[in-house]
């Protein structure tokens, strides 16, 4: 459809199936990215026992047969509680699917997977999930985050596998808050304040950034909306880099100065996924780029922060 509009480059957002469409686009074609949104899916989902099993339940069973048993794990409780309707209409609407296709579908989660396929691309990113969702649980999306370096990923609270359907209000915006920069036009006319704060949000936390905000009085909140424009809007939010690469240089530069910033810088590498192995390297070149006595101590600081075993 895209091809069929003339677009050369697009947003792009999926969930469960949808996002691993999603994921074959970054590995593929993530040069015509603006951005990409995924929800509720996975690198891998479950494994290929259990989808041939479905499969070949689907094709002797219909999905008729089968909604009763597979709709109620794409939802969290409370959404049913909330809207009684909400079962038998998406079993209804499941019944009506076709067999073979859902059977073909299922047979592709099982073969194909995504692992060591996603790294390196330069596409703005954003992963959703639900804390109910039974089908792409947490884990499965944290798992998803590290493929994509780090990509920044938001759980959704009592929520299952359709955040579009149980917390439509709530999605809508953080899915607009993805869409409302166009790339295209950041050169010329700078990024917005908050989009800065939406990636500084992303990358530190938004508890850090509450505190933050929180503390600032007359004196130093221009310096907070500073930052915030600058640091986390102009050279946090380009895409030119990963948000790996980006925490790897920050550590090293506050390693090298002595910062007190790098406590903070820490523990948000190692939220992002960065491994150990990459700890250490960005460390070693600071022992010798930047001085053996700042290694040193950045090493013990990041012993002190939970890193190593």
């Amino acid at each position: 459809m895209v091809a069929l509009a003339g677009a050369q480059r697009f947003h792009f957002a999926g969930t469960s199936i949808g996002g691993v469409v999603g994921q074959q686009l970054i590995a593929e074609h993530s040069e015509r990215l603006l951005s990409c949104t995924l929800t509720n899916t996975g690198a891998v989902i479950g494994n290929p026992d259990l989808w041939n099993t479905r499969a070949g339940r689907v094709r002797q069973e219909g999905l008729a047969a089968m909604s009763e048993e597979i709709v109620p794990r794409w939802f969290a409780p409370k959404a049913f509680e909330a809207s009684p309707a909400l079962k038998a209409g998406w079993c209804t609407q499941m019944g009506r699917g076709d067999d073979e296709s859902y059977a073909q579908l299922c047979e592709m989660l099982g073969r194909d997977t995504f692992t060591g396929k996603l790294s390196g691309k330069r596409t703005k990113l954003q992963l959703f999930g639900g804390s109910d969702d039974m089908a792409t649980p947490p884990a499965t999306l944290g798992a998803l985050s590290a493929e994509l370096d780090g990509a920044p990923l938001e759980i959704f609270d009592g929520v299952g596998h359709v955040p579009a359907v149980e917390a439509p209000a709530h999605f809508a915006e953080k899915l607009l808050a993805v869409l409302a920069t166009d790339l295209g036009d950041v050169a010329n006319h700078g990024v917005a304040y908050a989009t800065g704060l939406e990636t500084r949000k992303q990358v530190l936390g938004e508890e850090h950034v509450a505190r933050s905000t929180a503390n600032a009085n007359s004196l130093d909140a221009p310096f907070q909306q500073m930052i915030t424009r600058l640091a986390w809007g102009e050279l946090q939010f380009n895409d030119d880099l990963t948000r790996r690469e980006r925490s790897m240089i920050t550590t090293g530069i506050l390693a090298a100065l002595g910062r007190e910033e790098l406590t903070l810088h820490l523990k948000t590498a190692k939220r992002i996924g960065l491994s150990e192995a990459e700890l250490r390297q960005v460390l070693m070149h600071v022992a010798i780029y930047g001085g053996v006595p700042a290694a040193n101590h950045a090493f013990a600081l990041a012993k002190e922060l939970g890193w190593g075993e």
